[in-house]
């Protein structure tokens, strides 16, 4: 314990929030890309309104991975988003190798 606070002592209180901050915005967002941990922080957070008004507020601004969704072909508008995105990956793949071949 004491070892951790003459590290801490190192840094001023500005320096500290800032790399705590950057320490929750990695955390955030490693549990946002794992849906069950998400459902689970999500759970737990319920219980914690404070806590999860004050994570929300870290995380604006962060920029998150964008998800380039292709058109939806109207033959293909009731499936389910997953099932789109394999079709999607199924058809280049055949066409990749229709291309290869010939």
């Amino acid at each position: 314990m004491r070892l951790v606070i003459d590290v801490l002592r190192g840094f001023s209180i500005g320096t500290l929030r800032l790399r705590t901050r950057i320490l929750v915005q990695h955390a955030a967002l490693y549990v946002i890309a794992r849906p069950k941990l998400r459902r689970i922080a999500v759970t737990a957070l319920a219980r914690m309104p404070s806590v999860k008004s004050r994570l929300n507020r870290i995380m604006v601004g962060v920029a998150m991975p964008l998800v380039t969704v292709p058109p939806v072909h109207q033959g293909m508008a009731h499936l389910p988003p997953r099932v789109r995105h394999i079709y999607a990956d199924l058809k280049i793949a055949i066409s990749q190798q229709q291309k290869d071949n010939g």
